[in-house]
């Protein structure tokens, strides 16, 4: 991967590309956000004691292959999906795949990586 196709998957995705979701904050409240990047991504997902995310797996993982174009997150997301039992499980497995992209490309987006990465 390049360090152009690195700064192009952690870009903030224009109108019309950004992921549905919600932070619900148990009993009463739930807040409709839409995510437009990897990073808010992340941010959405980070483990919380005091809220959740809400989120379709399903149109997550179609976004990221899609829209963000990262089709090896895809991937990782989809396996993710398929072989957790709960959905708490599954968000929190998906938030570590997702930070360690995010730690990747950012490294790459740096131009600090001299060898094939």
């Amino acid at each position: 991967m390049t360090q152009e196709e690195a700064q192009y998957r952690l870009r903030i995705l224009e109108y019309g590309k950004w992921l549905n979701a919600a932070l619900a904050f148990p009993p009463k409240s739930i807040i409709q956000r839409s995510v437009r990047s990897l990073d808010q991504l992340c941010f959405l997902l980070e483990p919380s004691a005091n809220s959740y995310p809400s989120v379709q797996l399903e149109a997550l993982i179609q976004w990221v292959r899609e829209d963000l174009e990262d089709v090896d997150l895809a991937e990782k997301i989809d396996a993710i999906v398929l072989t957790q039992s709960s959905y708490i499980d599954k968000c929190l497995a998906i938030y570590k795949v997702a930070t360690e992209r995010r730690k990747y490309l950012e490294f790459l987006a740096k131009g600090e990586c001299n060898v094939v990465c």
